[in-house]
């Protein structure tokens, strides 16, 4: 883990981008709710917590989301809001995710099997085989700036 060069708190996502990734920083955006380290000069990497709610109905009755993970006890689904919405990323019970892999989508050998009940992270984007293909059910906006 980098040794923390510099700690940062920044009240927009406009400010965020004006200060340079420098290996080490920490930056906490009050307006996104987010935490930022830059892992090199280059990368930088955000956490986000998951709130948790009771029921769907208390997802959808949110009159000012943040941006961020919400996971919904009642059905067991993971979803993502941002600036375009709301996206589900996985649901529980039958169809949801059974296992997260972590490897290139194009590296997979071939006689693996593959399924819809995993989810399939390829650096900074999420697939899902569905229809007999990958398609990405989340972007790389918000895992990595």
């Amino acid at each position: 883990m980098a040794d923390i060069f510099k700690y940062y708190v920044v009240s927009s996502s406009d400010k965020l981008e004006q200060i340079s990734k420098v290996k080490g920083n920490l930056i906490y955006d009050t307006e996104e709710r987010c935490m930022y380290l830059d892992i090199d000069n280059e990368t930088r990497l955000s956490f986000q917590a998951i709130i948790t709610l009771a029921t769907d109905l208390q997802r959808v009755s949110l009159s000012h989301p943040v941006k961020g993970f919400y996971f919904v006890k009642e059905n067991y689904k993971l979803w993502r809001h941002d600036e375009d919405g709301w996206f589900e990323v996985a649901s529980g019970g039958s169809g949801g995710v059974e296992q997260i892999i972590f490897r290139p989508i194009d590296s997979i050998p071939p006689g693996t099997e593959i399924d819809s009940n995993k989810l399939y992270v390829d650096g900074t984007d999420i697939y899902r085989y569905l229809n007999g293909r990958f398609e990405k059910c989340c972007a790389s906006k918000w895992s990595e700036m």
